[in-house]
């Protein structure tokens, strides 16, 4: 965490394909430890070589089942920067838990980290 911010982590697992990472997080993911410690705010979403931002915030905000069917179609809209001050704030003061599965560029990670509050 040399990033500045003091009270967000980033743990990365990597590795050659096919090692079972992705089952690796999942189990954690999925412990009962983690879901007691982040309850209601734990998201899992996947990245790719070709990344959009905006279609991986709307996975974390659906992921999240905070926001109803109604309130998803309006924010469908949004623009990027939008999305980011959204997610921002429904996950401001909280204990979350992000996965993103199969990120590829640290640009993806740096524009996704602008909406998670640290």
């Amino acid at each position: 965490n040399d990033d500045g911010d003091h009270n967000r982590y980033m743990i990365s697992i990597f590795g050659m394909g096919g090692l079972g990472k992705t089952a690796l997080a999942r189990k954690l993911y999925n412990s009962e430890d983690v879901k007691k410690k982040f309850h209601q705010y734990r998201a899992w979403t996947y990245g790719s070589q070709e990344y959009d931002i905006r279609d991986m915030l709307m996975r974390i905000i659906r992921s999240l089942g905070m926001t109803s069917g109604e309130e998803i179609e309006k924010i469908r809209m949004f623009a990027e920067e939008d999305l980011e001050v959204y997610l921002y704030g429904l996950l401001k003061g909280k204990k979350y838990l992000v996965v993103v599965d199969d990120i590829w560029e640290r640009e993806a990670w740096e524009s996704l980290k602008r909406a998670l509050p640290g």
